[in-house]
């Protein structure tokens, strides 16, 4: 599962470039916590990439999701996962990089990016 995670991710950064990150709740218009396919169509960036960022694919993204997407964000060898010179600009993630580094390979892709925020 982590190696599909990877290459959707890596598929998907590839066609990223320099954009801000997304806010669920400007998204989120009917405030239910997430966003599904009709207010992704607000923020080209989700409705064009809503596939690879709805990691459990239940038709939406929640906010474990959009901050996995968020923080791959700053993947700039479009690899699928972030180093630690990547993830300098990600406080809490720079901060908490080892621990989140589960199978301690020194990188962190979504599936481990995802259990850290599902955490939070």
């Amino acid at each position: 599962m982590k190696f599909v995670h990877s290459v959707l991710f890596v598929a998907l950064l590839s066609s990223v470039t320099a954009f801000a990150a997304v806010d669920l709740k400007a998204a989120d218009s009917d405030k239910d916590g997430t966003i599904d396919r009709k207010e992704a169509a607000s923020v080209a960036i989700i409705s064009k990439n809503f596939d690879a960022i709805d990691l459990d694919k239940d038709g939406t993204i929640d906010s474990t999701e959009l901050a996995v997407f968020n923080a791959l964000l700053k993947d700039k060898d479009s690899d699928g996962t972030l180093d630690k010179i990547e993830a300098k600009g990600l406080k809490k993630i720079a901060a908490n990089f080892d621990a989140i580094d589960a199978d301690k390979d020194g990188t962190v892709d979504s599936a481990e990016l995802s259990a850290y925020f599902a955490k939070k």
